[in-house]
């Protein structure tokens, strides 16, 4: 603590609630995700990404069951499980790879779209701080360890990617724990151990080579050190949100108009991804798959763009269920987001919001992405259920 000058007291000893539990077991099976990286041993990390997704689908699904729908909410929910349930009949692939694909969706979309209401008996902050330190551990390990510019596959890589499927993809993990890190910055005593720690993984990223990571991570840091204490306005959440839904029609029309010679980065901005959304757009030509996606022929699969991935899958039905929900939620708890945590909280959820333009991972429900996003959500929440508590209500 004295190193630190951060109170790592979790409260664990007054007791655990039901919600705590999958709090607290989504971040050690995290902490296992980032322990293995070291080790390139895939069926060691497949054990902590099963595990961790059976406690998301259990965490989403007790905090639904919890919650109190209206009547479009039932609507919305209700539409999005007929089409799954439809997706899975008429899918080209494996039942096992099929249902695996679709509990990850709904666990992300519960979780995204359903109020929570519970009051946590431990102190959720300290812990994600702990968590936080270890993960920066591990990836700085990683860093130095044979799996450093190795694929999964064991294929090399020129830019850095820790042993995870593509650099994209490490880039994220290692934005999304300079992210939790920088929730807990009003924390730290000694703020300058914090920014060295900060500064070190953000080198991990830049070496990822993943722009729009470091944008998501740019993003975090210019709120915190400028805007932190300033509630978010709510056109802004309103904004980070839209954008990615217009950010394929907008690309299309750049490519389109002839655009193909700028750079960022050192990187085309036309480097082939077109060709991605493309392709992903010709699983739904026609008017009914407009409406209701190609579930059995895309199955969530990276578009390098959310609401793409979504639209291609379920179809606008399914897009709009889940944007309506997800919007309305994080406007409701931005509206009551009082401490700096919360604030931080949602402005790491909007930096995602403005990276899934170019990324889908984060809001594909794949673990350990989807408890990131069961982080931020709960942080944000934090401000508003400590107020439920103060009123002896729950």
């Amino acid at each position: 603590m004295k190193r630190t000058g951060l109170n790592l007291d979790t409260g664990l000893r007054k007791g655990m609630g039901v919600y705590d539990l999958f709090f607290f077991l989504a971040l050690v099976f995290m902490i296992g995700y980032f322990a293995t990286t070291p080790f390139r041993s895939t069926s060691l990390r497949h054990v902590f990404v099963l595990g961790g997704a059976a406690v998301m689908y259990g965490a989403s699904l007790y905090n639904a069951i919890k919650a109190r729908y209206s009547a479009s909410e039932i609507i919305r929910h209700a539409a999005l499980l007929i089409l799954m349930a439809v997706g899975l009949v008429a899918t080209q692939h494996s039942l096992w790879e099929a249902g695996y694909a679709y509990l990850n969706f709904l666990a992300i979309h519960l979780i995204l779209t359903t109020k929570i209401q519970h009051e946590f008996k431990c102190d959720v902050t300290r812990m994600v701080d702990i968590f936080g330190i270890l993960a920066a551990f591990f990836l700085a390990v990683a860093y130095f360890s044979p799996a450093a510019y190795v694929f999964e596959d064991g294929r090399r890589s020129r830019s850095l990617a820790l042993g995870m499927t593509n650099p994209n993809l490490t880039g994220m993990m290692i934005t999304a724990v300079i992210e939790i890190l920088m929730i807990g910055y009003k924390r730290w005593k000694h703020k300058w151990l914090l920014l060295v720690i900060v500064a070190g993984l953000f080198y991990l990223a830049w070496l990822t080579r993943a722009r729009s990571a470091l944008l998501a991570c740019a993003l975090v840091l210019i709120y915190t050190f400028f805007f932190s204490k300033r509630k978010i306005p709510n056109f802004i959440v309103y904004a980070a949100v839209a954008l990615p839904l217009l950010f394929v029609p907008v690309y299309l029309g750049l490519y389109s108009a002839g655009l193909n010679n700028v750079k960022i980065f050192g990187k085309y901005l036309f480097s082939g991804r077109e060709l991605t959304y493309l392709s992903y757009l010709e699983h739904i030509n026609t008017f009914p798959k407009w409406l209701l996606g190609d579930l059995g022929g895309t199955l969530f699969t990276n578009a390098h763009n959310a609401p793409l991935m979504i639209l291609c899958s379920v179809g606008l039905v399914g897009l709009i269920a889940t944007y309506h929900g997800f919007i309305r939620n994080l406007i409701h708890l931005n509206n009551n987001a009082e401490d700096p945590a919360s604030r931080a909280a949602i402005a790491c959820i909007l930096s995602i919001c403005i990276q899934s333009c170019f990324e889908a991972v984060m809001f594909s429900g794949v673990f350990p992405s989807v408890g990131f996003m069961f982080i931020f959500m709960i942080l944000a929440a934090r401000g508003e259920s400590e107020e439920v508590g103060k009123r002896g209500t729950t």
